[in-house]
């Protein structure tokens, strides 16, 4: 399995257990209900080791807002929370960070930001909105501007999906 395929399955199955994966009828991602703020798991054969922590927070809404893209039509969180789950993995010399949004009264989907770094690094954020998905993608120039982090990188491409 490719740590992509890895990350996606990861998120999925923390999403799964915030929102109630004990077969609850319920969305709400509850703090309660989710028992942990921090898994870590690590892999290793031979000379590749493998690590990815995956973090649960609930975020005053003000606070995530800060860190939402504005998007026209974007689907704004219906309380006073937000709930981030984090994606951190490393493998070689690469690190992929993947960061999703999620409305705490009813798990929909908000943004998920995307950072890799090492080989080909970049940034990609999806902005969920009513119409569709906005994406916005971050590139370094140059391997001497891909040390500045993604928020010097001067290559920024937009566009919107339905």
């Amino acid at each position: 399995m490719n740590p992509r395929s890895t990350s996606v399955l990861l998120i999925v199955a923390a999403v799964a257990v915030a929102a109630g994966g004990d077969g609850a009828p319920a969305y709400r991602l509850d703090p309660a209900r989710v028992g942990w703020q921090a898994l870590t798991f690590e892999a290793s054969k031979l000379l590749i080791k493998a690590r990815t922590e995956v973090r649960f927070a609930l975020l005053p809404r003000l606070e995530a807002e800060a860190e939402l893209v504005a998007e026209d039509g974007a689907v704004a969180p219906s309380g006073a929370t937000v709930a981030r789950i984090t994606l951190d993995s490393t493998m070689r010399k690469r690190r992929s960070i993947i960061d999703a949004w999620l409305d705490a009264g009813d798990a929909r989907a908000l943004q998920q930001r995307s950072l890799q770094t090492g080989h080909k690094p970049y940034q990609r954020t999806d902005r969920f909105t009513a119409g569709g998905v906005g994406r916005h993608r971050l590139e370094p120039r140059d391997e001497p501007e891909s040390k500045l982090g993604p928020g010097a990188w001067s290559v920024r491409k937009s566009g919107r999906q339905p």
